[in-house]
This record gives C-alpha cells, structure tokens and sequence, in this order.
C-alpha cells in the first residue's frame, strides 16, 4: 500500500486483533460442549504481515471506509494472498487436504464452484471445521442453527460445489451440529460467574499484585485482612467484566467461595448494589472443587481460581496468578462477551 494509507493501520490492526479474539473464544466455547479445545484454532492469522486489513471482511467497517481508494487494488491482493496463506495452513480449512492446491495455486477460494477436495479430511478436523462454521453462524447470522444452510449451500457428494465430501462426512458435520444446537437449546442449562477476579475487583482493593495468588499485605494475605473487617467485602470496586455480565443477565447466577456468614452478609450487599438483588450460592467448604461438583455437565462458569479442577465447564477469566492453567480463557471484556454470544438461551 501507498504510505499515505499507513495513519489507518493501527485502528486495521486493532479490529483485527479483536475480530479474531472473539472468534478464537465462540469456537472453543462451542468446542467445550464437545469436550474438545482447540489451543491453536486460528492462530496462523497472527504469523501474516498482511493481516490487519482481514477483520474488514466481516466487521463493522467496509475497506473504502478506512483505506483510500488508490490503494484498494493492492489491499485485495495481500487480503488474497493472506487468506490463502491461513487456509492451507490450518486443518479445520478443507483446502488443507486438497494435495492439488499450494501457495502457488491461482484459485478463487470464494468461487461457489470451486470443486476443494475435502474427502480425506479426518474425523477431528471436522470436528473443529463444525464449530468454526457455527461460530461464524452466531456472528454474522445470530443463529447457531443457520450452519445447516451453510453446509448445504456449500457442500455436496458431486463435483460443483465449492467442498466436495462423502456421504459419511456430511452426515457427520450435520449431525454434530445438531447435538451441540440441542445442548444450547436446553433451557436447564446455567452459565455461573464468581464474584471475586470475576466481578469484585479484590485484588485492585488491596493494591497488590496480579501474579500471585498468596500475596500478602502488611504481612497478611488478603483473606487474613478481609477477616479483620468483612465489611471491606461491601466496598470493593467491580471488575471491568461487569457491564458484560449486567447485559448478559441483569441478575446472573453466581457461585463463590464465602465461608464465613459475614462474608456473605457483605457479598449480598455488594451484589445487590450492583445487581440489585443477592443472588449468591455459596460454597462454604471445598472451594473450587465443591463447584465443579455442584455444576451440572453443560453448565459453565467463569472464575479465575488457579486449582479450579480441569473441567470443560470452566471458562477462566485471566490473572497473573492463573495463568498456568490450561484450557479455555477470557483476557478482556469483549472476549468474555463472546463467550456469552455463544451461551445465552437460543
């Protein structure tokens, strides 16, 4: 591009990083009720130089908004040439198992009748290609069930179409749709968050730290120091997932570790200033591993504990003090918002 167009790269990037971001979190969230995770889903964008213009393919943004027109010619080409980079690269892309197609190959990924041989792709690469269709369904349709038109529209047994799959591979992909819709569907279904690292911000209370879970203040980790006076419990400010949380649910299910009764008198106060009601289940003993026990299987909750079991039912929210644990994760408001756009009753 032209170095007049340069000023528009960061707000290109910042889009990007953002559009992806959720994207990676709606996969592995519809992943989760699978009992799959998909660490590396997508993240071959991030290793192109070119990919700062691709969120303009789905966002909010057109090109012409942002990039001048004199450049636009040259924007479609690296967009082309990124796109296709990342599809041959990443096995949930049918074109990854099509051994005629390479860097080289001039092809037009968006032709209807493009013939990609995806009859070798394996049972697991579906798998992760079933929910990357319904993530991109909730995005742009909101409504996981519009995956079904896409593969209809999209995939067939014969030769022009733009994937060519078996039977079996069809059945399969529609069918595992199917049976994660239906677990969305289910109205007994819960999403839980915990209050503290979640939505009371304690740690920012206290000025301490976020790499280290035993902390300590004046020589006192931070449930010494709450013991000294609950009441602190009441004042606490909220973390920065609250408004995401109030638009999820204005008064959410919440399950926290609150062993002592004045805990939960001034846990309930806090709630209900901010929610408006209390709405506290308690755990009193057990901590992290009373939860996962009390959570049903397609249940989900958000916390930030750092020896919550493994459980496809956790979806961590991100601290210093946690960041070892493997499995799916929030880093930011918008992330979490995506997770939500997946969980909330369809």
């Amino acid at each position: 591009m032209k170095d007049d167009s340069v000023e528009f790269c960061q707000e290109l990037m910042d889009q990007f990083v953002k559009s992806t971001r959720q994207h990676i979190i709606r996969v592995n969230t519809i992943a989760s009720f699978i009992g799959q995770y998909y660490p590396y889903h997508d993240l071959s964008k991030f290793d192109s130089p070119f990919y700062y213009i691709l969120p303009y393919r789905h966002g909010e943004k057109k090109l012409e908004d942002i990039i001048k027109p004199d450049s636009m010619d040259e924007v479609n080409e690296l967009l082309g040439k990124a796109t296709w980079k990342h599809i041959l690269s990443d096995s949930h892309h049918p074109e990854f198992w099509d051994n005629k197609l390479s860097l080289n190959t001039p092809f037009d990924r968006d032709n209807p009748k493009c013939d990609i041989d995806a009859t070798q792709m394996s049972e697991s690469a579906l798998d992760e290609y079933t929910c990357d269709c319904m993530s991109m369904s909730i995005q742009l349709d909101n409504d996981p069930k519009a995956v079904h038109k896409w593969f209809d529209d999209n995939i067939s047994t014969r030769t022009g179409s733009r994937w060519i799959m078996s039977a079996k591979q069809i059945k399969y992909i529609n069918e595992l749709a199917d049976k994660i819709i239906k677990i969305l569907q289910n109205s007994e279904r819960k999403v839980f968050f915990d209050v503290d690292g979640v939505l009371r911000d304690i740690v920012g209370y206290f000025g301490t730290p976020d790499d280290n879970w035993d902390v300590k203040v004046d020589g006192k980790t931070i449930y010494e120091k709450i013991t000294e006076d609950f009441s602190v419990l009441a004042d606490m400010p909220p973390m920065d997932y609250i408004d995401v949380v109030k638009d999820f649910a204005p008064t959410p299910f919440i399950m926290s570790s609150q062993q002592e009764p004045e805990a939960q008198k001034f846990t309930n106060l806090w709630l209900k200033k901010h929610f408006g009601a209390a709405s506290g289940v308690y755990v009193t003993e057990g901590s992290c591993h009373t939860k996962d026990s009390l959570l049903n299987e397609n249940d989900r909750i958000f916390d930030d504990h750092p020896k919550f079991p493994e459980s496809n039912k956790l979806i961590i929210v991100s601290h210093g003090y946690n960041e070892h644990k493997q499995g799916l994760r929030v880093n930011t408001p918008f992330e979490m918002e995506a997770a939500l756009e997946v969980l909330k009753k369809w």
